[in-house]
């Protein structure tokens, strides 16, 4: 498994390339070669300025290094501004993933590489 971190004081975007184990390859649930955004966050004084976009881009820049077929990452579905930034950077489709915290439901979404 790959770390991909930047930390520029006020941005931080952590991702990482993973593949599920051997075990996993000849299930329905098995995940090839890809990159998952861990982690994205922008200052609120540094927002609106295509930081965010910039930091996605450059993760997904080292993803396709890695020869990963796809990125995926988690959002809240109320969280509108990134789903929007995701859904314009190409990131479709949407599964909702059911949580025990009752508060906040996360959204599983993805862009093939």
């Amino acid at each position: 498994m790959g770390l991909v971190s930047l930390l520029m004081g006020d941005l931080q975007v952590m991702g990482k390339v993973e593949e599920d184990p051997p075990w996993r390859q000849f299930t329905e649930h098995y995940l090839p070669w890809h990159g998952h955004v861990t982690a994205l966050t922008v200052a609120p004084q540094y927002r609106r300025l295509g930081l965010a976009q910039s930091l996605t881009k450059a993760l997904e820049r080292g993803c396709e290094e890695e020869n990963a077929w796809f990125v995926d990452l988690f959002v809240r579905e109320g969280n509108k501004t990134a789903v929007g930034l995701y859904e314009g950077l190409g990131y479709a489709g949407s599964l909702l993933i059911t949580s025990i915290l009752r508060t906040q439901i996360p959204m599983m979404t993805s862009k093939q590489l």
